[in-house]
């Protein structure tokens, strides 16, 4: 929801931007057979001003992934803001690129000129469901507890600083 409201400012503010899931990126990327055809996909995620990558580690992807990643994140360093959400830390990037090498070459250019944000707490779509005290606590447990508010870690350093 943060990434969404970032690109809609921008967007607000004359930008061009695209939303795109990791997985719908994954499926694209896999139907298209050639380099060509890859280029095709990745194109306009390079061009555009602001990229949103969402849910980066939800699902599993192909081994031909991780390179394709690494193509649009390269190619947009230094030049374009990329804003990424994921549900892993970025200690467990190698399982999502798997490619250990590639995995710490991603999280060396995110990091570099980018910001790491860690938020925990009930989820913002349970909100106002009977069922909400019930998932939270049980989430909580499942996590070894959170205060049951929603709590933002921002973190500017390394890796290292990014690991709880």
């Amino acid at each position: 929801m943060l990434a969404i409201c970032i690109a809609t400012k921008h967007i607000q503010l004359g930008a061009t931007t695209r939303f795109i899931t990791a997985q719908h990126l994954a499926n694209q990327l896999g139907r298209a057979l050639t380099s060509a055809g890859r280029q095709r996909v990745l194109r306009p995620l390079l061009a555009c001003d602001v990229l949103v990558l969402d849910e980066l580690g939800y699902l599993p992807t192909l081994p031909g992934f991780g390179p394709a990643l690494y193509e649009l994140i390269a190619g947009r360093y230094e030049k374009r803001p990329t804003l990424l959400t994921s549900n892993k830390s970025l200690t467990e990037w190698a399982a999502i690129v798997q490619d250990a090498s590639l995995a710490a070459a991603l999280v060396d250019r995110i990091l570099h000129h980018g910001e790491v944000f860690y938020l925990k707490g009930p989820s913002f779509r349970l909100k106002g469901r009977s069922l909400e005290s019930e998932v939270v606590a049980a989430a909580a447990a499942f996590t070894n507890g959170t205060d049951g508010g929603l709590e933002a870690e921002h973190r500017t350093g390394g890796p290292e600083d990014a690991v709880r």
